[in-house]
C-alpha cells in the first residue's frame, strides 16, 4: 500500500454554535475616520481595487501551506492568523488566484501571476467571530458588502500605499455595515475604522477568503515570515493523495484481480482480503507508478510491505517527474506498519 502525503498548516478550530444566515444585529460599536486622500474615483462597489467580486478569481492546485520566501520583511505586517480568535491561525482549505485588470480597458485581464496564489480559503467554523489583523493601528473600510470587506492600513481612500486585506465569505457585522453605508452615501470623507483586535463580523460558511496587498500589489497570502509570522507553531494535517493518482506497474501476479496494482493505493490491508499488489514474481526492476492529471505537492510517503514474512523490500527509489531520484530503504517485514519515507515538498504530477 502506498500513502502520498502533503502537509498544510493547521491548528484546532474555534468551537461556536453555526449562525443559521447572518446576525441581523450586534452590541459592536463602531467609529469613523476623516480620510487624507481624494474619495475613489468611481462608486466602491463598482471599483475593481475596492470590491474583489469585479475582478474575481479562480480556485488552482497549488500548496496549501505556508510558504519560505526570501528578501526582506516588515516585522509589523497585518497578521493573517489574527483573523481568527485562535491565535495559531486555520488551515489553508482552498488556494485561488485573482484576475489582473486592466485600466485602460476597464476589463479584467487573464489571471495574475506574478505569484502561484493571490487569494486563500481558511477553513473556519460558521458563525465564528473574526477579527481585522493587527498593524500599529486598526484598518479603515475601504469596502463593506453583507458578505465581503477591504480594510486599508492607511487612511487614503486607495490601495496604492500601505497594506490592505480582502475578506470574501464573511457575514459583515450589521452594525459595521449599516455604518459603512451611511458615510460611502455621504461623500466618503468619513469612512469606518476599527480598532485593533475590534471583531468585524463572523464566517459566513466553512471558508473565509483572504487576500493581501502591499502598494497596491496582490501578494502571495502564504507567505510565514510576511503574514503568519506570529504563529509560533503549527500542527500538520495531511491529505492522502494517492487514492487520487492513476496507478500503473511492471506486472501483475497471474493477473489475478486481487493482486492488481490498484489495490496498492485503496487503503486496505491484506489482512482483510488480497488487497494489495504483487508482481508476477519480479524482483529487482519491478515498478509501480502514480500519475495525476494536476501538479501536487508531496512531501512524505507511507510504503507498507505484503502481509506475509516471506517477500520483503529491502531497497528501491522514487522517480520524479521533475526528473529528481530518491532512494529508501528496508520496508517493515510484517505488512502493518509502514515505512515514512519524508522529503521537501515536491511538485510532481
Amino acid at each position: 500500500m502506498i500513502i502520498a502525503t502533503f502537509s498544510t498548516t493547521q491548528t484546532a478550530l474555534f468551537s461556536q454554535a453555526a449562525v443559521p444566515g447572518c446576525p441581523t444585529s450586534s452590541p459592536e460599536k463602531y467609529t469613523s475616520y476623516k480620510l487624507q486622500s481624494p474619495k475613489s474615483d468611481r462608486p466602491a462597489d463598482q471599483h475593481p481595487d475596492l470590491n474583489l467580486k469585479i475582478r474575481g478569481y479562480e480556485q488552482t492546485n497549488k500548496y496549501k501551506g505556508l510558504i519560505d520566501l526570501d528578501g526582506d520583511t516588515d516585522p509589523q505586517a497585518p497578521q493573517l492568523a489574527q483573523i481568527f480568535q485562535n491565535p495559531q491561525g486555520h488551515p489553508i482549505a482552498n488556494t485561488y488566484q485573482v484576475y489582473d485588470w486592466s485600466w485602460e480597458t476597464m476589463k479584467r485581464n487573464g489571471l495574475m501571476s506574478n505569484w502561484e496564489v493571490t487569494l486563500l480559503g481558511l477553513a473556519a467554523s460558521s458563525g465564528e467571530q473574526l477579527m481585522a489583523p493587527d498593524y500599529w493601528w486598526g484598518p479603515v473600510v475601504l469596502y463593506a458588502s453583507e458578505d465581503s470587506l477591504t480594510l486599508k492600513y492607511t487612511t487614503d481612500d486607495n490601495v496604492i500605499s500601505g497594506y490592505t486585506v480582502h475578506l470574501e465569505g464573511v457575514c459583515t457585522d450589521p452594525n459595521l455595515l449599516t455604518l459603512y453605508n451611511s458615510l460611502n452615501a455621504s461623500g466618503r470623507n468619513t469612512l469606518p475604522i476599527l480598532a485593533r483586535h475590534q471583531p468585524l463580523g463572523w464566517a459566513k460558511s466553512a471558508e473565509v477568503k483572504v487576500a493581501i496587498r502591499d502598494t497596491g500589489e496582490f501578494m502571495d497570502p502564504r507567505s510565514r515570515k510576511d503574514w503568519w509570522s506570529t504563529i509560533p507553531a503549527l500542527r500538520q494535517i495531511e491529505t492522502n493523495l494517492a487514492t487520487g493518482a492513476s496507478v500503473t506497474a511492471s506486472t501483475v501476479f497471474e493477473n489475478l484481480s486481487g493482486y492488481n496494482f490498484t489495490n496498492a493505493i485503496d487503503k486496505k490491508y491484506a489482512s482483510a482480503g488480497p488487497y494489495e499488489w504483487a508482481s508476477n514474481h519480479e524482483l529487482k526492476g519491478a515498478w509501480l507508478k502514480l500519475s495525476w492529471n494536476t501538479p501536487v505537492y508531496i512531501n512524505k510517503v507511507l510504503l507498507f510491505d505484503r502481509n506475509n514474512l516471506y517477500d520483503q523490500i529491502k531497497r528501491g527509489s522514487f522517480k520524479f517527474s521533475d526528473g529528481s531520484s530518491l532512494a529508501f530503504r528496508t520496508l517493515p517485514n510484517s505488512g502493518e506498519t509502514p515505512l515514512e519515507v519524508s522529503f521537501s515538498a515536491k511538485t510532481t504530477s
